[in-house]
């Protein structure tokens, strides 16, 4: 497994592209566990939203229900403290995302409060037959929404089945009269059924197709031989770090990075051996340098190495002390081989990567000129 490169935006987003890529950006996580944490605290938070925005808009269609303004005032206290709920558990679950932890509990006892005082207040106005509880069959759908493994959306879809009715007739004993009981409890325990079958169903799909495009951006960025980057995403981090390191007056250099003799060693011993040299040299390579420095593979046996905030002193010991790894490395069939290495650092001129790493070609040639098995330092 190999560290996931951090993102760079370099487009700037509308607000509502900022919206949508809270929702659908699973490229910023590497390990699904974390990514559904996030999605589910994304539709934690609009479901948390949503019911504030509902109790609002039907706030003012109270008078059209309800003839009895005792009834419709108390309705009105009601959906005055839901909203109150909703908000703070929308703030709640916000705070829980930026930490990392999970939000369904917040959900959840949201929900306990909200059936516990909204079902005791309705059934006052509505009395026996009262279709409140019908609408609260519904309330294990929107679990598909959350991104939770069995184990947790079972508990939660069997704790808002427990609740809806408990909260409903338990201050109420009287309502078991109701001729609909049996039918709203049939209707909540099979939509509860149904958003843990279908749920999990939606949750497993989720992780196979971000395990998917994990997969495939990997492969898009990552050379599947040596792990090191290709030679365009290479290229793109490189310009990155450029327009960086010249915004900020800081150091950079690349190390151009060639095989000696390699081309031999595929005649003599084969290209399976060859493939297993290259990976062992980009091994032995990304052991060497630093976390955030930066290996690309350009060809068959030819590398560059992106070093960050480093002139060109350090990065000619950079470049030293790679040359050595390798020289002393065995591979199979007690082959050694040695590398070439040329240096180049940022001038005040370069715009792309271009520049710095024909400066850096060239200074590759003049050590392989010279002899191979060396490190050639650019002019300029």
């Amino acid at each position: 497994m190999f560290e996931e490169p951090p993102e760079h935006a370099t487009v700037p987003r509308s607000a509502w592209d900022k919206v949508l890529r809270s929702f659908g950006d699973a490229d910023r996580f590497d390990d699904f566990g974390e990514y559904a944490r996030h999605a589910t605290t994304v539709y934690g938070k609009v479901a948390c939203l949503s019911g504030p925005v509902l109790l609002a808009i039907w706030w003012f269609t109270d008078r059209l229900v309800y003839a009895d303004a005792a009834a419709a005032k108390t309705l009105l206290v009601w959906r005055v403290i839901l909203i109150g709920v909703g908000l703070g558990a929308f703030a709640v679950t916000w705070l829980l995302g930026k930490t990392g932890r999970s939000a369904v509990p917040v959900l959840v006892c949201s929900y306990v409060f909200m059936c516990g005082f909204s079902y005791h207040q309705f059934g006052k106005i509505g009395g026996v037959g009262t279709p409140w509880i019908h609408t609260a069959s519904l309330m294990p759908l929107p679990s598909f929404l959350l991104l939770l493994d069995l184990k947790p959306r079972a508990m939660l879809v069997a704790a808002i089945v427990l609740i809806a009715p408990v909260a409903y007739y338990g201050p109420h004993p009287e309502y078991l009269d109701d001729p609909y009981l049996w039918s709203a409890i049939a209707m909540l325990v099979t939509s509860g059924i149904v958003s843990v079958a279908f749920g999990h169903l939606l949750y497993r799909l989720s992780q196979r197709d971000f395990d998917r495009g994990r997969d495939l951006k990997r492969l898009a960025m990552f050379d599947s031989l040596t792990g090191a980057y290709r030679r365009g995403r290479w290229f793109e981090r490189c310009d990155t770090e450029l327009m960086r390191a010249r915004r900020y007056q800081r150091p950079l250099a690349v190390l151009m990075v060639d095989v000696d003799g390699f081309k031999r060693i595929n005649d003599s011993q084969g290209h399976l051996a060859g493939d297993v040299m290259l990976a062992g040299i980009a091994d032995t390579l990304r052991g060497t340098l630093r976390e955030n420095d930066v290996l690309g593979r350009f060809g068959g046996d030819e590398f560059a190495v992106l070093l960050p905030e480093t002139g060109m002193e350090k990065a000619r010991t950079t470049a030293e002390r790679l040359r050595s790894a390798v020289a002393e490395q065995v591979f199979e069939g007690a082959v050694t081989v040695t590398l070439s290495i040329g240096c180049s650092r940022n001038l005040e001129g370069d715009d792309t990567h271009k520049d710095l790493i024909a400066r850096a070609d060239k200074a590759l040639y003049a050590a392989k000129k010279a002899g191979r098995n060396r490190v050639a330092v650019s002019d300029a």
